[in-house]
Order: C-alpha cells, then structure tokens, then sequence
C-alpha cells in the first residue's frame, strides 16, 4: 500500500464545521480529528500499526477528548483473523479500490478497546463490516467545485448503511458519515493543510498537528 497523507473538511451549509487529517507512513496511520465548536468540541487521535507486509494490524493508540487517558490495543492470538480497528476502516476501504473488487469483508474492532477483565492492552467489541462498491457511477456535487463523477462505496453493519464514501479518480473525495459530511481538500499536503488549518484557534491547529501530546 502506497504511503499517504490528506485533509478533510467536514462541510454544513457551506460551513466548516471540522477538520480530518490522515498520514499513512513507516506502516502506522495516523489519524487526527475536530469536530464541532467549544463547549462541545470533540477531538480524537488514533495510530494504527501495520505488520510489514500490511496485510494486518500489529498495535492500536487511540485517545479521544472523551477520556481521560490513551488506550492501547495489541493484536494477539485469537485476534480475529481479517480484523481492523476502527479508525483503520480507510486502510479497508483502499485496499479494496486497489484490488479491483466488488467487496471486502473485515472484523472491525472497537478503538477503545480494552481486555475482557477490563484490564490491559487487550481487542475491543468487533462487529462484521462489509464494504461494497456500487454498480453504477453518480454524480456528487463538491463544495466550490464543479459536480464529478463519483464510484460509491457503501459501508454495511448490522444491516444498515453506515457510511458512504465517493471516489474520484481513484481518491476518496467525500463521506457521508451519517451525521456529517467530509470533503477531501484538492492539492498536496502542505496546500491542503494550509487551507484546512486557516482561521482556526490555536489549540485546534496545534492539535492537528502535533495532537495530544503537542
């Protein structure tokens, strides 16, 4: 899997309402969000580490501004076999774009995952996710750009639709996460970031950047 790095905006009523930054390097995907405005901001980080081939997952860090310390997850034996944490549900979603599929299946585990005895680095709750590409192209209209056309990518639990992705060009350019929608910020990283991080406070910059332990 190719190394990456990319923002998003969480877009309502042509209002950014947050920020998603994703880095994809020396195996780990980092991952760092905000969302909403102060009392009520939410912010979270995650890192996920991947075995040298990639086809699995080694060691999870995630920490949100809802608790009150990181929680660790470590892949251990009967670790079910095909499993994410949850945050690493991207990961997911382009191997399945690079495998020329129609579909991919996947245990996604719970971030903050903690052992049975409530105690030490153990997996979280896991539940069956299915990632399913949509038969026919659609067309997405982009804020401040022109509408494109779009493969989607639905994500089904429990038989539902939780999610859904639209890709571009082989990018992923929107998600619709339910309770928010996200746009993929045109240009390179440090472009990107420019425009992402423009006109917020200084503590949501320095988290975006530099996250909890800034």
């Amino acid at each position: 899997m190719e190394e990456f790095e990319r923002w998003e905006l969480f877009i309502e009523e042509n209002q950014r309402t947050g920020v998603l930054y994703r880095r994809f390097s020396d195996n780990v995907l980092l991952t760092r969000v905000t969302l909403g405005e102060s009392p009520s901001l939410y912010r979270a980080e995650s890192r996920i580490r991947l075995t040298g081939d990639h086809s699995a997952w080694e060691l999870s860090w995630f920490r949100s501004s809802e608790m009150d310390e990181p929680r660790l997850m470590l892949r251990k034996p009967g670790t079910p076999e095909g499993s994410m944490p949850g945050y690493g549900e991207f990961l997911m979603l382009r191997r399945l774009l690079e495998s020329g599929a129609s579909s991919l299946e996947f245990t996604r585990l719970g971030d903050e995952g903690v052992g049975r005895s409530g105690r030490g680095p153990g997996v979280g709750e896991a539940d069956l996710v299915r990632l399913e590409l949509a038969p026919e192209t659609e067309m997405l209209e982009v804020p401040h750009r022109a509408e494109v056309e779009c493969l989607r990518v639905d994500v089904h639990s429990g038989g539902k639709v939780l999610v859904r992705h639209w890709v571009h060009a082989d990018r992923v350019v929107a998600s619709d996460w339910g309770a928010a929608m996200s746009y993929r910020v045109p240009g390179g990283p440090a472009d990107a970031g420019w425009i992402s991080l423009e006109g917020l406070d200084e503590g949501s910059i320095e988290f975006l950047t530099q996250g909890f332990d800034g």
